[in-house]
C-alpha cells in the first residue's frame, strides 16, 4: 500500500516540475521573439514614413517634369533663375551663401 501511495504523490510533483520547466522554456524562447517583434514594428513604422516622404518627392518631381514639358513660360523662367542663375537684361544677380 505504501508504494502505491508514494508513487501517486510523485506524479503531480513531476507534472508540476514539467509545467514549470515548460513555462520557463517558453518564457526564454518567446521573450526574445516578442522583443524582436517590437523592433520590427518600429522599423516598419520608420519605413512607412520614409515611403511617404519619397512618394511626396516623387509627386513633386512629376509635377516639375510636367511643367517643364508643357513649356510653361512662368515656370521655365523661375526654373532658369533658380537653377542656372539666369537673369533678364539689366538685372543683377546676387548670390548669397548660407552660413553653416
Amino acid at each position: 500500500m505504501r508504494g502505491k501511495a508514494a508513487r501517486g504523490s510523485r506524479i503531480p510533483a513531476y507534472a508540476a516540475l514539467l509545467a514549470v520547466a515548460m513555462g520557463l522554456g517558453f518564457y526564454f524562447f518567446l521573450m526574445p521573439l516578442l522583443a524582436k517583434k517590437g523592433v520590427f514594428r518600429a522599423r516598419l513604422s520608420d519605413l512607412g514614413r520614409e515611403i511617404s516622404a519619397e512618394q511626396e518627392a516623387h509627386q513633386k518631381l512629376q509635377r516639375e517634369r510636367r511643367m517643364l514639358e508643357e513649356n510653361d513660360p512662368t515656370y521655365l523662367e523661375k526654373y532658369a533663375r533658380d537653377n542656372f542663375g539666369w537673369a533678364r537684361e539689366g538685372e543683377i544677380v546676387y548670390k548669397i551663401d548660407k552660413a553653416k
